[in-house]
């Protein structure tokens, strides 16, 4: 293979029938190691590199990154209305709890003034 001739790393020997899957995952696992360094192409002149126009733009490839943030903008807008009306809905939780209490209070006070009076 010819990026081992790039690299430190010696290529292993398969003897198995899946040779070209763990070849291809051995070439994946070694362009993505961040501790291997593979030779970088630079220009020297960038005015000699030709211009990029909207003919060589991959308009499908933006469209579908476009439309997974779409779709991401929009589960995080119903995250937060769904946290909005759990918010809403320990408010008023808290606000009935507060009302039984003082309730249970007050019952408590008259319970003990009717006491008294007999």
């Amino acid at each position: 293979m010819v990026i081992y001739e790039y690299v430190e790393e010696r290529q292993l020997a398969y003897n198995a029938p899946d040779i070209e899957k763990k070849v291809i995952t051995d070439m994946v696992k070694l362009i993505l190691n961040p501790n291997v360094a593979l030779t970088n192409f630079v220009a020297t002149e960038i005015s000699r590199l030709p211009l990029v126009g909207m003919d060589h733009l991959n308009v499908s490839a933006l469209l579908h990154e476009l439309s997974a943030l779409r779709s991401k903008v929009r589960a995080i807008t119903s995250i937060r209305m769904e946290m909005e009306q759990l918010k809403k809905t320990v408010r008023d939780l808290e606000s009935k709890q507060s009302l039984r209490s003082s309730a249970n209070c007050m019952d408590r006070q008259l319970f003990q003034v009717t006491m008294s009076h007999l």
